[in-house]
């Protein structure tokens, strides 16, 4: 009758394929493919995949272990402080030796490529990431001593190299006070450069104010401290307390400053020199 509720049930029949209601019902609500459900499969797909990645070393995870693994490869150290020998350079300051912060994953390499440098907060000794070399600067005062000895007073650069990593030398940089300042102590920056250039141009010093003129020119000994004057800037590279936090555990951030007593003769400027044991 009119106006009365319908009780009967409408039945609507179904005009779809199979295969047209499998591609709507996917849209809505997971059904089973077989014995799987698709998220499954496509999971089970992505886990294949990064197991073949890791049997062949490309997944994310093995390179970045094989990047650790080679920053962390022992090395052997000169047996004497001569120029292109590996050596240490430990901070009076922190007791911890300069390091590499070699990034992961690895950068692509341009003129304004910038490694950062710590200290470690351990004696982790000779590896790949905390070897340096002495690298003599061409000019007419170094010319004078060609023996290979480094000397006091003499213009140099501090290199790093890793050939299983970079086909680049680095070298150690610093720039004037600017934007480009440490990132936590905001001191003028020290970091490795690929580019070398009158930034990168130091100057091995007598930690003592009253005998570094008069100690230029005489062989440098590892058994006293130096200091590492910026010749562009002046400032001196210093170990710092702030921490850095990265893959390679807690250390320190290193930078250049005007150190805490006047000429640089302050802990946190004064590197010890490391070379084999005799």
């Amino acid at each position: 009758m009119p106006g009365e509720e319908r009780s009967q049930t409408e039945t609507i029949s179904i005009t779809l394929t199979t295969d047209e209601l499998l591609k709507k019902l996917s849209e809505f609500v997971p059904h089973r493919t077989g014995n799987w459900i698709e998220e499954s499969v496509a999971r089970e797909e992505l886990l294949k995949e990064f197991l073949a990645q890791y049997e062949n070393g490309t997944s994310k995870s093995v390179k970045c272990q094989n990047v650790l693994d080679i920053a962390r490869k022992k090395q052997f150290l000169a047996p004497i402080l001569s120029y292109n020998a590996n050596i240490l350079l430990t901070n009076v300051k922190t007791s911890g030796t300069l390091s590499t912060l070699i990034p992961i994953p690895l950068p692509r390499i341009t003129s304004d490529t910038r490694l950062a440098l710590t200290t470690s907060q351990v004696d982790v000794g000779p590896m790949t990431r905390t070897t340096f070399q002495i690298v003599r600067v061409s000019n007419e005062e170094n010319e004078e001593n060609n023996d290979g000895v480094v000397r006091y007073g003499e213009k140099v650069m501090v290199m790093w190299s890793c050939e299983e990593l970079f086909s680049e030398s680095w070298y150690l940089t610093s720039t004037p006070a600017s934007p480009l300042l440490s990132p936590h102590t905001r001191l003028q920056s020290a970091y490795l450069s690929p580019r070398p250039s009158h930034l990168s141009h130091f100057e091995l010093h007598h930690p003592s104010p009253d005998l570094r003129f008069e100690m230029i020119g005489e062989p440098i000994r590892t058994d006293t401290p130096v200091v590492l004057r910026h010749v562009h800037t002046g400032s001196y590279l210093s170990g710092e307390e702030k921490v850095v936090r990265s893959v390679y555990g807690v250390e320190r951030e290193v930078g250049c400053e005007r150190c805490k007593r006047e000429g640089g003769e302050g802990e946190e400027g004064l590197w010890r020199v490391g070379v084999a044991d005799e």
